[in-house]
């Protein structure tokens, strides 16, 4: 990070949260990145690249784990959204090298109390060096590059599932956690789920509840879970 400022950091991550006031429900940090890329110049150091990626992405994503502990950004699952305290201190911080320092200062609070609670200690401890909160925050970092790489696999792979295969993996994942599966709708010609006779009779449906023994024919009428052409719902 020597080759950029802490005033540059700034200037990135109040940009950064002028793109995610425009979407309350979040935004996927990818997206929110491309959107930043498109919104800043880059120099000519930060348009480089590490052996893992742009060096632009790397830096953001280590600039955010500041504002993430000061509670002014949530990441959930990949998906980055402004809390009302970020929107507060991008309007009370507007000098970038001010707001940058603010949300540092907030983490190296975070982080002293962090690691005092992982050693049991009462009295203070000393002061970190830059070296370690560097580590910290690239062990941050990284995982949470790995968990939304991980969670862009499984949603390419579940979109890719036609309506039968879905089906059956849901009843799969619901006999593991103790549920019975009693039936499922059979394939369609087109390779989908074959819904012709959904409504032939109301008292059957495929069903499956937690515990011993079979579903009747009419349990879809009991007070069980019940899976119906691939989805979980309460009977």
């Amino acid at each position: 990070m020597a080759q950029i400022t802490n005033k540059r950091l700034g200037e990135l991550i109040q940009a950064l949260f002028r793109i995610l006031e425009k979407y309350p429900g979040g935004m996927k940090a990818r997206d929110a990145l491309a959107a930043l890329a498109a919104t800043v110049t880059l120099t000519e150091y930060e348009a480089g690249s590490y052996e893992s990626g742009r060096r632009f992405e790397k830096i953001v994503r280590f600039a955010t784990v500041d504002t993430v502990r000061a509670g002014w950004l949530i990441k959930n699952d990949g998906i980055w959204t402004l809390t009302g305290e970020g929107a507060k201190a991008l309007k009370l911080y507007k000098d970038p090298l001010e707001f940058h320092k603010k949300a540092a200062q907030i983490y190296q609070c975070w982080l002293k109390d962090h690691k005092k609670s992982k050693t049991g200690l009462d009295s203070p401890i000393a002061e970190e060096s830059d070296l370690e909160d560097e580590s910290d925050k690239s062990v941050s970092v990284s995982y949470e590059e790995a968990k939304e790489q991980a969670q862009e696999k499984i949603d390419t792979f579940l979109h890719a599932m036609d309506a039968y295969a879905f089906q059956r993996l849901v009843a799969e994942l619901l006999k593991a956690i103790g549920y019975h599966v009693t039936w499922i709708a059979p394939p369609g010609k087109d390779g989908g789920v074959d819904i012709s006779g959904l409504h032939r009779s109301s008292g059957y449906a495929g069903t499956a509840h937690q515990g011993t023994g079979q579903a009747t024919a009419k349990s879809r009428h009991r007070a069980r879970p019940e899976v119906l052409y691939g989805k979980y719902r309460s009977a």
